[in-house]
C-alpha cells in the first residue's frame, strides 16, 4: 500500500497558519504593541491587490470654448464673438507631434513624453470690424470623478514665454450666495478657467492700433498659449498633466479646429 504525503498546498497552508498563531501569541505575551503583522488574511489581500492592474488616470474633456467682446452700443450690450467650439470628443483626428511647431510651442515634446491627453486648437479668431470692449472666456471641462485641478497657463509670442499663471479649482455645489467656479452634477464635474483675461485684453487694445494688415497678421500668427490640467487631489503625490491644450491663433473668421497629438 503506497502512503502519499500532505500535498504542498496543504504543507503552505499549515506553515501560514502556524506563523499567524506565532504572531498573535508573540502580541499576547508582549507589553508593547507589534508592528504590522502579516497575518494570512493580509497577505491574501496584497496577492490580489498585485494582481489587479494599475487605473489609469481619469480623463479631463474639453466641453465648451467661448471669446467674445462684450461692446457697448448705443442702447444695448452687444456681443461680439471671437471664436467657439464645444463638445470635444476622442474621435478628434490625431496628428504626430512632428507636426506642431516647435517654435510656436518649444514644450510639445516635453508634455507628450509626460503622459496625458495633448491637444491641438487652431483658433482663427473674428477679428473683423473690431471695436473696443471688454474681453470674456468661457472655458469648460468636464471630469467624471470629483478632483482638485491646477491649471498651468503659459503665453508665448515670437517663441517667447511673456506670462505664466496658475489657478486651482476645486469640485463644489454651485451656491445662489457665491458665484462658483465649479459646478457639481451627478456622474459630471464641470471646471470653468479664465484664459488670462488680463493679458487678452491687453493684446487687443494693442492690436486695434496696428493699421497694416501685415503688423496684424504677424502679432496674430506668432501668439500661441499652452494650458496644463494637473490633479492635485493627494497632496504627497507628484501630479502628472491630464491634459495639456495648445492653442494656436490665426486671423479668421472665428472657426476652430482641434486634433490631439500623439
Amino acid at each position: 500500500m503506497v502512503t502519499t504525503g500532505p500535498s504542498l498546498g496543504r504543507l503552505k497552508m499549515q506553515a501560514l497558519l502556524a506563523r499567524e498563531q506565532e504572531i498573535l501569541k508573540a502580541k499576547d505575551e508582549s507589553p508593547y504593541p507589534t508592528p504590522v503583522e502579516e497575518t494570512s488574511q493580509s497577505l491574501l489581500l496584497k496577492s490580489l491587490a498585485r494582481s489587479q492592474p494599475t487605473p489609469f488616470p481619469e480623463k479631463l474633456l474639453f466641453s465648451y470654448f467661448y471669446l467674445y467682446l462684450d461692446v457697448l452700443g448705443d442702447k444695448e450690450l452687444e456681443r461680439h464673438s471671437l471664436a467657439r467650439f464645444s463638445r470635444l470628443e476622442s474621435a478628434c483626428e490625431s496628428v504626430p507631434v512632428s507636426s506642431v511647431c516647435r517654435d510656436r510651442f518649444p514644450r510639445v515634446g516635453e508634455m507628450c513624453e509626460k503622459g496625458g491627453d495633448v491637444m491641438l486648437v487652431k483658433i482663427h479668431l473674428n477679428l473683423h470690424h473690431l471695436t473696443t470692449g471688454d474681453f470674456r472666456n468661457i472655458s469648460v471641462f468636464e471630469s467624471t470623478r470629483a478632483k482638485t485641478l491646477e491649471c498651468t497657463t503659459t503665453v508665448y509670442h515670437f517663441g517667447q514665454r511673456i506670462l505664466e499663471t496658475k489657478q486651482v479649482q476645486y469640485p463644489l455645489p454651485a451656491s445662489p450666495t457665491t458665484t462658483p467656479t465649479t459646478t457639481t452634477t451627478p456622474q459630471r464635474h464641470l471646471y470653468h478657467f479664465d484664459f488670462v483675461k488680463q493679458f487678452f485684453s491687453a493684446f487687443l487694445a494693442g492690436f486695434q492700433c496696428l493699421r497694416m494688415d501685415v503688423e496684424r497678421m504677424i502679432a496674430i500668427d506668432n501668439l500661441s498659449v499652452m494650458q496644463v490640467f494637473e490633479d492635485v487631489s493627494l497632496p504627497f503625490e507628484q501630479p502628472s498633466p491630464l491634459l495639456c491644450v495648445l492653442y494656436q491663433f490665426e486671423c479668421g473668421k472665428g472657426e476652430t479646429r482641434a486634433v490631439f497629438v500623439e
